[in-house]
């Protein structure tokens, strides 16, 4: 969505990823679940800046820093 010039949409999308997943246990098992999951959230993050959101981008950001 994002690379379609349609970041609200890509907002929703990887919101909805992240609430889906984030706690799945049976995602969490899989190998490279937790770079998946990064990766959604970079995403948001890119969404969110698109929006002009540059807070929630940069709490997201701040919190993969961690």
């Amino acid at each position: 969505m994002l690379t379609l010039g349609n970041p609200k949409e890509a907002q929703a999308v990887f919101e909805q990823i992240l609430k889906t997943y984030t706690d799945d246990a049976k995602f969490l098992a899989q190998p490279n679940a937790a770079a998946k999951l990064m990766l959604a959230r970079l995403k948001l993050a890119a969404a969110y800046r698109r929006l002009g959101s540059f807070p929630e981008a940069d709490a997201l950001i701040a919190e993969l820093s961690k």
